[in-house]
């Protein structure tokens, strides 16, 4: 158990992963450097993860796992297994790890402050609920918008559910003390549907200095990969229905007579499968799909890769979203392409940076032709790396982040 005595917080997450694991640790480490700055932390997540679908947990059977990690205190909860493709799956899997998480939130000590993502919506209302009736300050934590963004795409149906998780969001929002979001499109959102802009706070996503450390680069990718002689084009992250992975394909499909381009997609999700049938139908050679891969080894090929690329589709609701991709692969001093709407808080950050170019959402001919600029010039793609991990040392570091984030629970606290 964690020796800290500051303010006891109580955090619902959807995740929490470390560096050997899969996906994004923002979970991890803003729970890590609060309990640095003194805070008493009890974090609460799922024992299957969200993302790989995998169990967290040594056993299948207990409904509470605990452990400590640099000190937080952590544990993991029993929920059913879950398997994104069956309905009736999803809900049981939400609905389980809302109910365990909510009971063991109730057996903790008395925390001064609950925090619970916006995702499961159940989780959220129950931490709300439980906030309440046990006097602490509530904090809503919005890492994107699911309703609007699962619209925006059509994986949300207009209906019944949706105009239910709609009215409850609302009430979530006028019943935290303050809402956490991570992007200022976000907040500008919330602000449009009549939430006090002075309760929404922009505590952003953050880069990890020390995972990008020269040190920590482990493999040579160039050498293993035999990429020796490539123009090495990396995106990693989920294929699924936010990140527009097709028009990557296009752009190389496009240059498929230059030899020396290798697209390089690391990742899994509900739509990999089908990417990689594309490519095999269209014969293209030069792309690559490897697995999942920890957060600890992506470093590695993003040394390695000439160019960052991130696309996002022309949809509502999905612009306002900033993704941790955007700081690692500005941080790692890799040239970023990023492919959104002008007003996408993505777009504004790579263009304040220096660090890479925006282009259009869904335009492969705009991706091929940024691709053939940077190629071409040496020097450019130099000074781009450098321009972005400058500004994101001098912005985004997660000490930075974190600093803002203590002096906002300060204010709270101080109610």
């Amino acid at each position: 158990m964690s020796e800290n005595h500051g303010p006891r917080l109580l955090m619902y997450y959807p995740h929490f992963r470390m560096g050997k694991d899969v996906g994004g640790v923002q979970s991890w480490q803003q729970s890590k450097y609060l309990a640095r700055l003194g805070y008493k932390i009890l974090v609460v997540a799922p024992a299957v993860d969200a993302l790989t679908m995998k169990r967290m947990t040594r056993s299948k059977f207990k409904l509470f796992e605990n452990m400590a990690v640099e000190g937080v205190d952590v544990c993991r909860v029993w929920c059913t297994s879950l398997d994104r493709e069956v309905f009736l799956n999803r809900l049981f899997y939400i609905f389980s790890q809302s109910i365990t998480a909510s009971l063991r939130g109730l057996l903790s000590p008395k925390p001064d402050v609950v925090m619970a993502a916006s995702e499961p919506i159940t989780t959220a209302v129950l931490a709300c609920v439980q906030a309440r009736l046990r006097g602490a300050k509530y904090i809503l934590e919005m890492r994107d918008l699911i309703l609007e963004g699962g619209m925006g795409i059509g994986y949300i149906k207009p209906g019944i559910m949706s105009r239910l998780a709609d009215y409850l969001y609302r009430r979530l929002y006028l019943a935290a003390d303050i809402i956490v979001v991570v992007s200022p499109g976000i907040k500008d959102h919330l602000v449009g549907m009549g939430i006090p802009e002075d309760k929404i706070k922009v505590i952003t996503h953050a880069f990890e200095p020390e995972i990008f450390n020269e040190r920590n680069y482990k493999v040579d990718v160039r050498k293993k990969y035999g990429w020796e002689e490539k123009f090495i084009v990396v995106y990693a992250g989920v294929m699924g229905h936010v990140t527009d992975i097709m028009t990557i394909l296009k752009a190389a499909e496009a240059l498929r007579d230059r030899e020396e381009y290798q697209f390089v997609l690391i990742g899994g999700g509900q739509k990999r499968q089908g990417y990689i049938d594309y490519c095999e139908e269209k014969g293209l050679d030069n792309c690559s799909f490897l697995g999942w891969m920890p957060r600890q080894d992506l470093p590695d090929f993003y040394r390695a890769a000439d160019v960052c690329v991130n696309l996002f589709p022309d949809r509502d609701g999905i612009n306002w979203i900033i993704g941790h991709k955007t700081f690692d692969y500005l941080g790692s001093g890799t040239p970023y392409i990023f492919g959104g709407r002008p007003d996408s808080s993505s777009v504004k950050i790579v263009a304040e940076s220096g660090g890479g170019i925006n282009i259009p959402p869904g335009d492969e001919k705009a991706l091929a032709q940024a691709l053939l600029k940077l190629q071409s010039d040496d020097e450019l793609r130099e000074e781009m790396g450098k321009r972005g991990r400058k500004y994101i040392l001098e912005n985004y570091t997660r000490e930075k982040i974190i600093d803002t984030f203590d002096k906002e629970l300060k204010k709270l606290l101080a109610r």
